[in-house]
């Protein structure tokens, strides 16, 4: 499923043009997004939740040049867990 499928859905679910219901996925994407950057942590429940985790420095190999070692530097990644219905769901125990 892509973006515009879930317009659709949400669009066809509550009577919504699509341009509503795209307004509304894109603002709850953003405001998601927002929170992960300020470091808090999005919980959608029964869904998962998103966190923002930092990937501490470490050497790596250049994938240009195998036999050279670099330096990585430290970065915030996002990370996600699953929550108890959607783990249920996917394993069919719903």
């Amino acid at each position: 499923m892509n973006k515009a499928r879930l317009v659709e859905i949400v669009s066809d679910k509550f009577k919504l043009s699509k341009r509503v219901s795209e307004d509304i996925i894109e603002t709850i994407f953003d405001e998601s997004i927002k929170a992960l950057s300020k470091g808090e942590k999005v919980n959608m429940v029964g869904f998962g939740s998103f966190m923002s985790k930092v990937r501490h420095a470490r050497k790596g190999v250049d994938p240009r040049n195998p036999s050279s070692i670099i330096d990585v530097p430290e970065t915030k990644v996002a990370k996600f867990k699953a929550g108890k219905k959607l783990k249920d769901s996917i394993n069919n125990r719903i």
